[in-house]
């Protein structure tokens, strides 16, 4: 017992200590890899077997076509672009791609016609063959029209985006061996105000021999006067359209993609400034384009990316990386692709400047410029990502 009091005294020391007993533990600071997208929220649908196609944003929240492989079980899911949570869904008549225009949702696809406001109430309904691709401008909204025997195509136009008031702008009816397939039109206005519309008639079919052939003719259509402005025929020597986007304006020109051919027509006479032809292999993904830094920014047929001077149609920059994406963008900043990773380029040089490497998005995407957002479809998922800055 004669050391209880050391004892005592020890412990009475220990307890009375200020400082608490740091217990030190071996953390080495994390890096965050700054040439990384960094992986915000990813939201998983019932299964794979789902996938989504069309992205969009309207009044704070992401819309997007949903379907299911195999099915014609389509909907359209409305979902919080701050958690991915899904807000609420609806059910399409059918297989469909979704537009939005001026707040309204258009569902189409070649049978269905159907319009939805953002709480997704269903507002206008349609069973018509047209083909599903649309294009609106300054409150007018287009699309084109096929006959069930392909016997003719047409051009509608309507001024209400929820009105049932379409009417014709054009028809071109089948010739010689050709199928016709009018384009969604670009708009602008000549020195005096009329309305032009800029399209192109994708044609193609087989010749008495049996042999396929494919040809592009392209039109300036003065709206208001109901007259054609110019036209040019058979532009494209190798074959059909780009047709998953409308041509693209610049000022006095216009830009346009066909099957591996890349073209700038003076917009006001439709001469040709250049033409950038791509053989054997090399040609244009059905994929957008897009016009940003006076550069052409567009995708290959093998994956390619290319960016293309607007002046003189020389390649600023390009690069392989090997596969197929359903969308492309670019602003001033930044370039944008899916290929078998998520990719963001200087929109200028076409250095690489983020990636992301460990998930799997694929297809459409959108851009939330203002907090360096990117939502990103994938296989039975939906990612958001955001830029390291």
């Amino acid at each position: 017992m004669k050391y209880l009091p050391l004892i005592l005294l020890s412990c009475f020391l220990l307890i009375s200590c200020d400082d608490p007993i740091e217990e030190i533990v071996d953390t080495p600071e994390m890096e965050i890899d700054s040439s990384l997208l960094q992986l915000v929220w990813e939201t998983s649908f019932d299964s794979p077997e789902y996938f989504a196609t069309d992205l969009y944003s309207l009044n704070g929240y992401l819309f997007c076509s949903v379907g299911k492989a195999l099915t014609n079980d389509w909907w359209i899911f409305k979902i919080s672009p701050v958690t991915g949570e899904l807000v609420k869904s609806v059910a399409t008549p059918e297989s469909h791609r979704i537009t939005i225009v001026d707040g309204v949702i258009h569902a189409h696809s070649s049978g269905h016609h159907g319009t939805y406001d953002d709480e997704l109430n269903m507002t206008y309904e349609l069973n018509t063959n047209f083909f599903p691709r649309m294009s609106a401008h300054d409150g007018m909204i287009f699309r084109p029209k096929g006959s069930p025997n392909d016997s003719f195509s047409q051009l509608e136009m309507n001024d209400n985006t929820i009105s049932q008031n379409w009417r014709l702008v054009q028809e071109v009816k089948k010739s010689d061996h050709f199928i016709h397939a009018l384009e969604s039109p670009s708009v602008a206005y000549n020195e005096i105000g009329d309305t032009i519309l800029y399209y192109q008639d994708r044609q193609y079919g087989f010749d008495a021999d049996g042999a396929y052939e494919q040809k592009v003719d392209f039109y300036a259509f003065n709206l208001t006067k109901q007259s054609m402005e110019w036209e040019r025929l058979s532009l494209d020597p190798y074959g059909s359209a780009n047709v998953n986007s409308k041509p693209i304006i610049d000022g006095d020109r216009i830009f346009f993609l066909g099957l591996v051919s890349a073209f700038c027509l003076n917009r006001i006479t439709g001469e040709t400034i250049w033409q950038k032809d791509w053989v054997g292999g090399e040609g244009f993904h059905g994929t957008n384009y897009v016009f940003e830094n006076n550069i052409l920014y567009t995708r290959g047929s093998t994956g390619t990316v290319r960016f293309i001077d607007g002046d003189t149609g020389d390649v600023i920059f390009q690069e392989d990386n090997g596969a197929s994406t359903q969308m492309i963008y670019a602003d001033e900043d930044y370039f944008m692709n899916n290929g078998f990773d998520f990719q963001v380029h200087d929109a200028r040089t076409g250095e690489l400047l983020f990636r992301d490497e460990e998930n799997d998005p694929k297809d459409n995407f959108f851009y939330d410029k203002e907090n360096m957002r990117i939502y990103v479809t994938g296989y039975g998922k939906l990612y958001c990502f955001e830029i390291p800055h």
